[in-house]
């Protein structure tokens, strides 16, 4: 992980690049702009364009301990009697930054971006000592009540699976419209059964805003712990 300028208060985008795995290519910034010139400088010295993918950053965070989390669910794709199906695991992975959360960390180390950036493989070679993973069930039900997630880490699970449920019917309507269209092709179908690891960043709550699980990405190849 990366960071661009002095990460404070007005931190709100995330950019990430194709070609980074592992957290590499990650950076946090505190306006567009700044991105766009970030990510258009290192496309340049990668010897051609790259697309770039920029995340509105989730303020404000859920904290357990004094750090940012993500969780890592597990969406289980088979082909069911009425088609495309899919399997919601009841067990997910609460995934830890390596460093305590702050509004405005030093810019002037290597890992400084490390309070913002949830990335297991990334956390585990800033921290290669400390335990970042762990079962979402296990989570503190009273530091998950204090930002707006009364019902604890069922709650969690709750609105991760719902969300599933509607990436879930977008790919199956998807299906229909490709077949209806005579644009599916068989050959480039996915592949199932098939293991999906769905990661999101719970937001806390906020005045107007209540707490809600933010799907990040889809990773076809999840580490499962």
């Amino acid at each position: 992980p990366e960071p661009v300028g002095s990460i404070a208060a007005a931190s709100r985008w995330v950019c990430k690049r194709p070609s980074g795995m592992g957290g590499q290519g990650v950076t946090v910034h505190a306006a567009v702009a700044d991105a766009l010139v970030h990510a258009a400088k290192a496309a340049g010295e990668g010897g051609g364009e790259e697309e770039a993918l920029l995340q509105e950053y989730i303020h404000p965070p859920v904290l357990i301990g004094d750090r940012k989390f993500s969780v890592r669910a597990f969406l289980v794709l088979y082909l069911g009697a009425g088609g495309l199906a899919g399997y919601f695991a009841s067990h997910a992975l609460a995934l830890f930054a390596p460093g305590r959360w702050s509004e405005a960390p030093s810019a002037s180390s290597p890992s400084s971006a490390s309070p913002h950036l949830t990335n297991q493989s990334g956390s585990q070679q800033v921290a290669p000592g400390e335990a970042l993973t762990r079962d979402v069930h296990e989570l503190p039900a009273d530091e998950l009540a204090a930002a707006g997630w009364p019902g604890g880490p069922i709650a969690l699970l709750e609105a991760a699976r719902h969300a599933a449920e509607g990436l879930l019917q977008a790919v199956q309507q998807q299906r229909v419209l490709e077949r209806a269209t005579g644009e599916y092709e068989p050959d480039r179908g996915l592949l199932v059964p098939k293991i999906l690891g769905l990661d999101f960043l719970p937001g806390a709550a906020a005045e107007g805003r209540p707490a809600r699980a933010w799907l990040l990405e889809v990773n076809r190849h999840p580490s499962m712990g």
